[in-house]
C-alpha cells in the first residue's frame, strides 16, 4: 500500500495510514488500511468508491469530488478500542484536506451506520429503521423471543415498526456481526439508526448562497467531531493536498489535480 500519513493516539501508540487501490478502482473502489506501526499489525481498512461529478458555474468547469464509504473492517484482536470512529475520522479529515464531499453508499452494518450519524450524515430516503442496543440490555424475559441467538452476540437489534429483519440478515450475517434480533422493545431503548439506505452529509448541499452558511455551520461542526474523536492524538498526512489528491483520486480521467 501507499503510506500517506500516520496517527500519534499516545506516546507509545501510533497507526500507520495507507491507500491500497484495487484493479479498476473506478470500480472497485480503494482500500484506506491501517496498520499498528509498533506492532507492525494491520488493525483494519475502509472500503471506499471514488467518484467525480461535473459542475459548471457560468463558463467555469470543474468537478466535485465523492468519497463514498462501501464498508469497514475492523481486526477481531482490536474490537472494542473505539477504532471505528478513529478511522470514520481520519477518513472524514482526509476528505476535508482534498476537499471531497463524504458520503455512504447503501449500508447494512448497524455499527457503521451508527458511527456515522456521529458525524452528522444523514440517512437517505427508504431505509430500514432499527434500534441497536447492548446485548445485555434485552430483558431476561425477552431472550426467548430473540431470533438466531445461536452464538454469543454483542448487540441487539430491535424494529420499531415491529418490521421482520430477518429478511435483512442471514445467520452468516448475524453471527459473524455478533448480533441478535429481539421482537420486544430493549431496557433502556437502543440507539435509533437506519440501514439499506445510503447517508449524506450536509456539507455537500449545492452550492448556492442560502445553503453555503449551512454548509460553513455543517463543516464547522464536523471538524469539531473530527477532533473531539481524535483527542490528544496527532493525525498528519505526508504529503501535501496536491499529492494527496493526486493518490486518492489520479486514477480518475479529467480530474484537475492542482
Amino acid at each position: 500500500y501507499y503510506h500517506i500519513g500516520t496517527y500519534c493516539r499516545s506516546s507509545q501508540e501510533f497507526y500507520d495510514v495507507g491507500i491500497q487501490p484495487h484493479r479498476n478502482p473506478a470500480q472497485n473502489g480503494i482500500s484506506l488500511i491501517f496498520v499498528d506501526g509498533v506492532r507492525n499489525e494491520k488493525l483494519g481498512f475502509m472500503l471506499l468508491r471514488h467518484t467525480s461529478e461535473d459542475d459548471y458555474e457560468g463558463k467555469q468547469h470543474s468537478s466535485k469530488l465523492f468519497s463514498a464509504i462501501i464498508g469497514m473492517y475492523v481486526d477481531e484482536n482490536h474490537r472494542g478500542k473505539g477504532l471505528s470512529n478513529i478511522f470514520i475520522a481520519i477518513w472524514l479529515q482526509l476528505c476535508m484536506n482534498v476537499d471531497a464531499f463524504p458520503k455512504a453508499e447503501m449500508m447494512k452494518k448497524p455499527l457503521i451506520s451508527l458511527a456515522l450519524g456521529k458525524f452528522g450524515f444523514i440517512p437517505q430516503r427508504g431505509g430500514v429503521a432499527v434500534e441497536v442496543s447492548p446485548v445485555s440490555s434485552v430483558l431476561p424475559a425477552d431472550h426467548k423471543s430473540c431470533v438466531d441467538a445461536e452464538w454469543e452476540a454483542d448487540i441487539a437489534l430491535f424494529s420499531p415498526t415491529y418490521q421482520s429483519l430477518q429478511g435483512i440478515y442471514s445467520k452468516r450475517d448475524l453471527r459473524m456481526q455478533r448480533m441478535m434480533i429481539t421482537q420486544q422493545p430493549t431496557n433502556p431503548r437502543g440507539k435509533l439508526i437506519y440501514l439499506k439506505t445510503g447517508f449524506d452529509h450536509p456539507i455537500s448541499m449545492e452550492d448556492d448562497t442560502e445553503n453555503n452558511i449551512c454548509q460553513k455551520k455543517s463543516a464547522s461542526n464536523l471538524e469539531q467531531c473530527i477532533n473531539q474523536t481524535l483527542g490528544s492524538g496527532r493525525l498528519d498526512f505526508h504529503q501535501d493536498a496536491h499529492l494527496l489528491k493526486k493518490a486518492t483520486f489520479g486514477f480518475l480521467r479529467n480530474i484537475p489535480l492542482l
